[in-house]
């Protein structure tokens, strides 16, 4: 058959799960000691419940204080009609209860964060429930605002709130590009006493950044004021209380970080006279707008930081290792455009993640910003790549880009495959590019050879088709994750033919095999020729 399953027998498998890889510079006791505290994230799911169980017992708590709200909204506006103090008062302990559960709940989940790695499908129910909490929250004390001005009479109640309900930021947009349908939606929310079921209600966004002040500065000196985005005004639908915002960007952001604010008036009818309300939400997460994709590592790494360690830099903020892998976890679905529910996706491994934190950060439990600026000078490469490069990212889901491995890992990888198998990953050394490590086996002799592709190599033909014209390589390694938590792979070989086959574009004739254009190494030997790859 053209396929075998790879049975690794020892060393780091352990089976079939990766464990963390050794760093190459240090001695094998201190490998021992950084290690530790990698295992016990995962570890701690023996002692603990599971991210899984804790992120539905909070789900459950949410789906409670949903029904809770709702009788509170129904008791607070019959009271409201004939008020007693001791009725309210009654009202105002229900309502503290129901904000000590929010908060409890919200804390929860930033325990959560900052104590476990999760998996996709977990980053999605933790944000979808972090975010309808969040707006339980502010609906919340819309009620208790409203009750106070009753307790205290000369104070004015907030009774309109315009919350942004659903929306795709942090994320880096191209100039003229659009948002989707259902991508960015406001809500408008209200005491129990308004009704605006009816109302016909106008919504408009603006762009909030220091380069859009810049311009509109400039452009009030000249006529006019220049357009920013498109679709900015959108109506709303008045029993739901929700608009949809198809925004597209006009103008790019000049490597500054913008957001966007949105504004309502809002006619309420009185007994005795008509009260017109401006309600403004507060300002989105941020993003970028460029105009070219050189502009995109550099925006995609800032709003990482932003999200991760917050707007404000500082050289003494730390975070836990757990809290930096979820960023990183989210950004990579983001930059390689998977979406939880994709069946083919492939997300960053516990291994991946254990390679990260191995090379870049000591195994360490909390992490610097300097030392996060140092991780990304290589990684934005990589997600540069997966970004923009033909095919990678299916390339990645089919398994025959293989995980993130350390140099000792490769040559397990490839110890008990027979000479032309090579596999396919990204270079330690020189970020953003590709190295094809392969056995080259004549009569007795066998060998660990290892390629950097070179830009040249891919300015006509995509990747498939250059490892096609080679005539050395003849099968590929390939990656199964049967356990994204655990870090377990299984490994299968296919010749190339086989697993390119939808990649192939062109027909031409090979071109010289590639043991000309080879970089050779020894497992026991120093190198022969260049630098390590």
């Amino acid at each position: 058959t053209m396929q075998q399953t790879m049975q690794p027998n020892s060393g780091f498998f352990h089976g079939v799960d990766l464990e963390p890889h050794p760093l190459p510079s240090l001695p094998q006791h201190q490998h021992q000691q950084m290690l530790q505290p990698t295992t016990d994230f995962y570890a701690q799911a023996l002692e603990a419940p599971s991210p899984q169980q804790l992120l539905q017992q909070v789900a459950s708590n949410d789906l409670k204080v949903q029904g809770e709200l709702a009788s509170l909204r129904d008791r607070q506006r019959k009271l409201l009609s004939s008020p007693t103090k001791e009725a309210l008062n009654i009202l105002v302990q229900d309502q503290n209860s129901i904000s000590a559960s929010i908060t409890t709940q919200l804390k929860i989940l930033a325990e959560i964060h900052q104590t476990y790695i999760l998996l996709p499908s977990e980053l999605y129910t933790w944000d979808e429930t972090n975010r309808l909490l969040d707006i339980k929250q502010k609906q919340l004390q819309l009620y208790q605002s409203e009750t106070s001005s009753l307790l205290v009479p000369p104070q004015q109640p907030h009774l309109l709130a315009l919350v942004i309900q659903r929306q795709p930021f942090p994320q880096v947009y191209f100039k003229e590009e659009q948002l989707g349908p259902n991508q960015l939606i406001l809500q408008l929310i209200t005491a129990s006493a308004i009704d605006l079921a009816g109302a016909d209600l106008q919504v408009q966004a603006a762009l909030q950044g220091e380069t859009f002040a810049q311009r509109k500065r400039k452009k009030k000196k000249a006529d006019g004021e220049e357009k920013t985005i498109e679709a900015e005004v959108q109506r709303m639908n008045s029993f739901t209380g929700l608009a949809d915002f198809p925004l597209k960007f006009l103008k790019a952001s000049d490597r500054k970080a913008v957001r966007l604010q949105f504004l309502t008036t809002v006619q309420l009818v009185g007994p005795q006279q008509n009260v017109s309300l401006s309600v403004q939400s507060e300002c989105s997460d941020p993003f970028f707008i460029i105009c070219h994709q050189s502009q995109f590592e550099a925006c995609e790494g800032e709003l990482l930081k932003k999200k991760a360690f917050g707007d404000i830099p500082s050289t003494t903020n730390t975070i836990t290792w757990p809290n930096l892998a979820n960023h990183l976890q989210r950004q990579f679905l983001r930059g390689t455009k998977q979406d939880h529910n994709d069946p083919n996706i492939r997300c960053l491994s516990t291994n991946d993640l254990n390679y990260f934190h191995g090379k870049f950060f000591g195994c360490r439990n909390r992490i610097s910003q300097a030392e996060f600026d140092a991780f990304w000078e290589w990684y934005s490469k990589i997600i540069h790549v997966f970004r923009y490069t033909r095919y990678i990212v299916q390339l990645w889901q089919l398994g025959l880009i293989c995980p993130f491995l350390a140099r000792n890992q490769v040559d397990e990888v490839l110890e008990m495959v027979e000479g032309g198998t090579f596999l396919l990953r990204f270079s330690e050394s020189y970020p953003g590019q590709f190295t094809i490590s392969h056995i080259q086996q004549e009569n007795q002799i066998r060998q660990t050879n290892h390629y950097l592709v070179q830009p040249k190599d891919t300015a006509r033909n995509s990747l498939p088709e250059f490892i096609r014209d080679k005539d050395l390589l003849s099968k590929i390694v390939q990656v199964g994750v049967t356990d994204p938590r655990t870090g377990a792979f299984t490994f299968n070989v296919i010749h190339k033919n086989i697993a390119f086959q939808g990649f192939y574009k062109t027909q031409r004739a090979p071109p010289p095999p590639l043991e000309k254009e080879v970089v050779h190494y020894q497992k026991d030997a120093k190198l022969l020729h260049s630098t390590p790859l």
